[in-house]
């Protein structure tokens, strides 16, 4: 996660026991991120108290919660721009809701959320998300291209990072 951050300048990093539901909400309180990103595990269910993501302390955050922490933490009304969920089945939804956590992101005010469709391999999503804000900083790369230029790099990295590792992740929402 370091050699993310390191992409991303003025990041803020909540890891492991610092990443707990009180930090994230004063953190989002504090600062008006345009991105946020979630490397860890979380859930999608039909039933929407059951979607929640977990935090370093074991604590669960429910998606009503974060929509919460995501809307009172724009003081100046400034957009989350993207949230990035690198979780598990992230944008896997159902018949009643579509797209998963990535899907109640959007709701929650964020521009556009990229997601993994199942099982993410977390060495590949890890590269993939390093080289993808690498790519964002470039000003001819929207989204989109961002996000598939960091998955060609990973196919360009060895025969081992088959399609399972590297298309997981998808973009929905604005992709510009």
């Amino acid at each position: 996660m370091a050699s993310v951050l390191a992409a991303l300048p003025g990041s803020q990093a909540l890891l492991d026991e610092a990443f707990s539901q009180a930090q994230l909400q004063q953190a989002l309180q504090e600062t008006p991120f345009s991105i946020l990103h979630f490397a860890t595990h979380g859930q999608f269910s039909p039933d929407p108290t059951e979607n929640f993501i977990i935090t370093g302390q074991g604590e669960t955050v429910t998606f009503g919660q974060l929509e919460g922490f995501i809307q009172a933490g724009n003081p100046n009304n400034s957009q989350v721009d993207l949230v990035m969920l690198t979780a598990c089945d992230t944008a896997a939804g159902d018949d009643r809701a579509t797209l998963g956590l990535a899907g109640v992101a959007i709701r929650a005010g964020a521009r556009s959320a990229i997601a993994s469709l199942w099982q993410a391999d977390d060495t590949t999503t890890a590269q993939i998300s390093q080289d993808f804000y690498r790519f964002l900083k470039e000003p001819d790369l929207n989204k989109a291209q961002a996000l598939q230029q960091a998955q060609i790099q990973a196919l360009r990295r060895g025969s081992s990072v088959t399609p399972g590792k590297w298309a997981s992740l998808i973009l929905v929402g604005n992709w510009l």
